[in-house]
This record gives C-alpha cells, structure tokens and sequence, in this order.
C-alpha cells in the first residue's frame, strides 16, 4: 500500500529510542507519553523546507493504521514540525523494529 501525502502533509513512521547513552533499555510500555521523532518516508508537492529522510520532532500528528496492524503511518503538516534531528546516533533507534540506519536505508 502507498499513502501519498497532498499539499503541505508529511508522512512517516514513528522512530523509536530502544536505549539511552547509559545503555538501560526502554520498553514500549514505558514510552507512553514520551516525545515522538518521526521519520520522513514521503513529503507533499508544497512542502519545501523538509525533504524525505529526515528525522524530525512533530508537535501533533496522526495516525493511519490498516486492519491487522500491518501498516502504521503518522500523517500531519509541515507546519507541526518543530524541529529537525540532526546527528542521529542511530544504533539507539529503530523504525518499525528494525535499526534505524537499515530503515533509512531501505527507503532509499
């Protein structure tokens, strides 16, 4: 399935920290209510400042799920993103749990 973003929407998956620099390991149950980094899988035609590939911080977005759990989306504006990561340790991440770098890379 392909969801393509109209206008000034952003679609990508929600990146996920698996440990911090101290090394201890944060289950999904802890991160209930936790900052959220998305990263970009595909930009709108009006989006400008943004491109697909990036990790970013949103401040709302929302969420397309498929019955069966087997595709999970966030879709929002550019506007909501208040910031772009930059310098990503991402052996501390992954995207659809696998390692961030290896989903970056699929994207490509």
């Amino acid at each position: 399935m392909k969801l393509r973003p109209k206008g000034k929407q952003v679609i990508g998956r929600i990146v996920d920290i698996v440990s911090t620099k101290s090394g201890i390991s944060l289950p999904d149950s802890q991160m209930k209510g936790v900052t959220i980094f998305v990263l970009l899988d595909e930009v709108g035609p009006e989006v400008t400042n943004y491109k697909a590939g990036e990790i970013v911080l949103p401040h709302h977005v929302n969420h397309v799920f498929l019955r069966g759990g087997t595709y999970h989306r966030v879709i929002f504006e550019d506007k909501e993103i208040l910031g772009v990561m930059e310098d990503v340790p991402l052996d501390q991440m992954t995207v659809d749990g696998k390692p961030a770098a290896q989903a970056m890379e699929a994207r490509a």
